[in-house]
């Protein structure tokens, strides 16, 4: 009888990204760095129910950075770099695949391959949900919602100043 928790697939287990200095860090998670990171963070990596934990890693550049450095504190100290200086190499592109990186080994971690393919829907629904939402402000934007909110500002502002 087949196990359902077991697969044949073959799940990456580390997961990279590159800071702003062009440094390669790799993501590894393992049950003794979810247990610091809970411990140090109070974050619970495996609270994974409905999604939002990984809308609050995609959406939160700040919390990402902090898991991430302990998630790479061993590599880091080799390095000789500080969380402050972890932390400065880190913004824009680095943050997006960083983010994808840290994502990629959570759903990695998972033991069962069944949780695991959940895992992958719900990431790919959250992301789905957010593009959306940057589809729905680049139309607001385009339809001159920002430009009437400003009219409406100034108009405000010389009604104020009349009085």
């Amino acid at each position: 009888m087949k196990n359902e928790n077991t697969t044949t697939e073959t799940e990456p287990v580390s997961h990279s990204f590159v800071d702003c200095k062009g440094d390669e860090w790799t993501v590894f998670l393992d049950t003794t760095l979810i247990k610091q990171i809970r411990k140090q963070l109070h974050i619970d990596l495996l609270d994974l129910d409905n999604g939002k934990l990984i809308a609050k890693i995609m959406s939160d550049p700040i919390m990402l950075v902090d898991l991430l450095y302990l998630v790479c504190i061993e590599d880091a100290t080799k390095r000789g770099i500080s969380d402050e200086d972890f932390g400065r190499r880190m913004a824009g592109n680095s943050i997006a695949d960083a983010t994808e990186a840290m994502l990629g080994a959570l759903v990695s971690f998972i033991p069962n391959a069944r949780d695991r393919k959940n895992m992958r829907q719900v990431l790919a629904k959250t992301q789905e949900v957010m593009e959306l939402t940057r589809d729905d402000v680049d139309k607001q934007i385009a339809g001159g919602v920002l430009d009437r909110l400003a009219e409406k500002v100034r108009g405000e502002q010389s009604t104020s100043l009349q009085a």
